[in-house]
């Protein structure tokens, strides 16, 4: 359960453009300076040189590179190198057509890391988004079902999620518990990986 950072120094590492939808990381922003979360996912901005990095949110409240809905990108046919979706798809009202644009606009052969919700407190911000959905993993493969390849799995254990339910911080212990009882489908959601035919 620990795919997060090898999926994403494998997406930075083959460099190009990079889209992070809603801003997931936002490594490239002052605003993030002092969060030492974020200040850890600077390092991959240095793997490739020839890394365009850019955030795409549809308000301009963090300072996005680009405004814009992600089902109606500013972006050519196959430009694209790889995008990062992390927890987003739970907040658009049509998901499908969010994948669609995506598959629009990823080049052949090109990988999108996505994260999606399963077991999760209600999260809407008034005036920024509204919390829609949750993804299973048959869900998920339904949506991606259009990508020649889609690598699942599961982001903490069935115990690990249902305890971050009634106590959040526990999250920092989840890998620890993940050992000592894995396994389960209610988990709290799952990271992807999906390459593009």
């Amino acid at each position: 359960m620990n795919s997060f950072d090898p999926w994403m120094r494998h997406i930075f590492e083959q460099g190009g453009t990079i889209v992070d939808i809603g801003g997931g990381l936002n490594i490239a922003h002052s605003n993030r300076a002092n969060n030492p979360a974020f200040l850890k996912n600077q390092q991959y901005l240095t793997l490739n040189p020839n890394t365009k990095y850019m955030v795409l949110d549809k308000l301009n409240t963090y300072r996005p590179d680009i405004v814009a809905d992600v089902r109606h990108m500013p972006f050519a046919d196959n430009e694209v190198d790889a995008f990062i979706c992390w927890r987003i798809l739970e907040y658009i009202e049509t998901p499908h057509e969010a994948i669609a644009e995506i598959l629009r606009c990823l080049k052949p052969g090109g990988q999108v890391f996505f994260e999606f919700l399963f077991i999760q407190c209600h999260s809407s911000v008034p005036g920024y988004y509204t919390d829609f959905y949750r993804f299973t993993d048959d869900g998920i493969k339904y949506l991606l079902r259009d990508f020649k390849e889609i690598t699942i799995e599961p982001t903490m254990s069935a115990l690990s999620s249902w305890l971050y339910l009634a106590f959040p911080k526990i999250e920092k212990y989840s890998p620890l518990i993940d050992k000592l009882r894995p396994g389960g489908k209610s988990v709290r959601g799952y990271r992807v990986l999906a390459t593009k035919k």
